[in-house]
């Protein structure tokens, strides 16, 4: 719809200055984008969202800061919106923030054309959504790990006669995690032992013996292998039930499937692994501080970031901080004083002497994650990067644009002012 449809000409220039301020006053990011993908217009929230400023963004196209696996699928709807199969798009995608961390955004995208009907430039309005999918995927995990141990509470129980060599009593749950076919028993069932993996039968049957003759409970794990051939990972405890005799003759147990269990180890086991290669890749590493007890816990990335072996590493927050540089002890200080219930995301730029002895810069996102019972932060959670290759390509541009300013001073900007309407 064209800006002639939307208001006539003497109400334009009030409509436009509305316009002008809800964009500059928005709470939530704004940009005007060219046809050809370059800013033409931003507001204040958008330039916070990914950092750069607003005089930066300009020289800039929406391309150039999108993270490469989104590129495609933004293109395609902006394809869709020149063409007019579409009126407008939203889409969730990635940005590049100037410090090179990810960015997830809320995306909507519409387009201006003139009087004539013809393509203008795209008005979008930018969300940042990060934190809502750090949560989404954290409660994803949870929602799973959940449902597992849902099913894993699920037990077997029994009662076995020492004397008779056999089962008294069993529920279906029994069967069940067996995999025996309540309809396919023609006689009593002889216990768990039938159904022992070789490699476990014999250590499970002296378990059993063994306790007995002592007349002493036990729990183990150990595995089976069911009809079907599948084999499953059991926990079993038993009992003796002291008013059947000296030594006992009954004895009670449960048997839980805890295959799944194990396998959730496994999979825990290996997403640690790719956790820790991913923050090495990307040069970063997670910490805790306990404010209470000036205890500093980093993950094993952080120190070998700066080239220390583990033996090497402290927890001491005294001695951790005296390898931060001088000039940056008082403003990690500070950065740590977070008012009472504070839980928004705080950020802090700092120096710290690697084992060779040079500087390495790392930003550092933290939050307070535990409270006193006045509200005071207690504990810090935080991920720090390290961005000193981009500190030292920050400063070698800076030093690039220094030398070809003119003798005179800095070059004037030659950029003519953006009519927006």
């Amino acid at each position: 719809m064209t800006l002639k449809d939307e208001k006539n000409d003497q109400d334009r220039p009030q409509w436009e200055a509305r316009f002008r301020s809800a964009f500059e006053t928005a709470g939530h990011g704004m940009a005007i984008v060219g046809l050809d993908g370059r800013f033409l217009e931003v507001n204040e929230s958008w330039t916070s969202i990914v950092g750069y400023s607003r005089e930066e963004l300009l020289a800039l196209d929406y391309q150039s800061i999108t993270h490469p696996d989104d590129l495609a699928l933004d293109a395609a709807h902006v394809q869709e919106l020149v063409a007019g199969l579409t009126r407008f798009y939203a889409m969730e995608k990635r940005y590049i923030h100037k410090r090179g961390y990810i960015v997830w955004i809320l995306l909507n995208v519409g387009l201006v054309h003139d009087s004539d009907n013809r393509p203008l430039y795209f008005v979008s309005q930018i969300q940042d959504i990060t934190e809502r999918k750090v949560m989404e995927g954290a409660r994803q995990q949870t929602q799973t790990a959940l449902a597992q141990a849902q099913k894993l509470a699920q037990l077997g129980y029994y009662r076995w006669s020492r004397s008779q060599q056999r089962l008294l009593s069993y529920n279906e749950e029994y069967l069940k995690i067996l995999g025996v076919d309540p309809e396919s028993i023609a006689e009593d069932l002889p216990g768990i032992e039938p159904f022992l993996h070789t490699e476990d039968r014999q250590r499970v049957i002296q378990a059993h013996r063994a306790a007995e003759v002592q007349g002493k409970g036990f729990h183990l794990e150990f595995r089976i292998v069911r009809p079907d051939g599948a084999i499953r990972h059991l926990l079993g405890l038993s009992e003796p039930e002291s008013a059947s005799g000296d030594p006992p003759d009954i004895w009670s147990g449960t048997v839980q499937d805890i295959t799944l269990q194990k396998q959730q180890a496994a999979d825990l086991q290996a997403y640690q692994a790719r956790l820790e290669l991913a923050l090495e890749t990307a040069g970063a590493a997670y910490w805790e501080l306990d404010l209470t007890n000036r205890t500093y816990t980093p993950g094993p990335e952080y120190y070998a970031i700066l080239g220390y072996g583990p033996d090497e590493a402290t927890q001491d927050f005294e001695s951790w901080l005296a390898l931060v540089h001088p000039d940056d002890v008082e403003k990690i200080g500070l950065s740590h004083l977070l008012p009472p219930n504070d839980k928004a995301k705080h950020e802090v730029e700092y120096r710290i002497r690697s084992k060779n002895g040079a500087w390495r810069w790392f930003l550092s996102h933290f939050r307070a994650c535990a409270f006193d019972h006045l509200g005071r932060p207690a504990r810090l959670l935080g991920i720090d990067f390290d961005i000193t290759e981009q500190r030292k390509h920050e400063e070698r541009w800076s030093g690039r644009r220094q030398q070809r300013r003119s003798p005179g001073g800095a070059r004037q900007n030659c950029r003519p002012r953006l009519r927006i309407f």
